[in-house]
């Protein structure tokens, strides 16, 4: 085989090579991702007034597998930035409560359908103590299979108890 051929089946394979991580580049990136898997921002407003949420207010629990727990940023605006690792399937949870809330908190479960999901949240709850309710909406989304992002809403009122299930469940199944 001449040099000129070797040369030339050298570049045919460096373009396939580059032509397969192109094309399939978002299912690598997602399996590999080194960020949080789970991120959001969450709002509490209690009684029509917006609560200013610090790390006490938000709490998690840690998953089967004992990752680390949530790590909460307070924003400037009263909301609060949350960041939990994952990368395992399961359900990852929070709580969220507050002085006004009478040791009342909600509790909120986000289901990551396989380990390498990249799930992405905003997450507003409006709890009435008058009325006893609370109502979740916002929006998340999950990266199916293929690598593609898919959004879904949030929209539910539940009833403001420290009952297990009265609480949020969100993410793909």
């Amino acid at each position: 085989m001449t040099k000129r051929k070797r040369n030339m089946i050298k570049v045919i394979v460096l373009l396939a090579v580059f032509a397969v991580v192109f094309l399939a580049g978002r299912l690598f990136y997602y399996r590999h991702y080194p960020f949080d898997r789970i991120r959001g921002n969450v709002v509490l407003t209690v009684d029509g007034k917006k609560c200013e949420l610090t790390e006490k207010d938000i709490s998690s629990r840690k998953n089967i597998d004992f990752t680390n727990e949530a790590s909460v940023h307070p924003n400037n605006d009263g909301s609060a930035e949350i960041a939990i690792h994952g990368g395992n399937y399961g359900t990852y949870d929070f709580s969220v409560s507050a002085p006004q809330l009478d040791k009342k908190s909600m509790r909120v479960k986000c289901f990551q359908p396989n380990w390498w999901n990249v799930m992405d949240f905003e997450l507003n709850i409006d709890a009435d103590t008058r009325m006893d309710t609370v109502t979740y909406s916002g929006w998340y989304t999950s990266i199916d299979e293929y690598g593609n992002t898919m959004k879904d809403s949030i929209e539910i009122e539940k009833r403001l108890s420290n009952d297990d299930d009265n609480g949020l469940f969100f993410g793909s199944i």
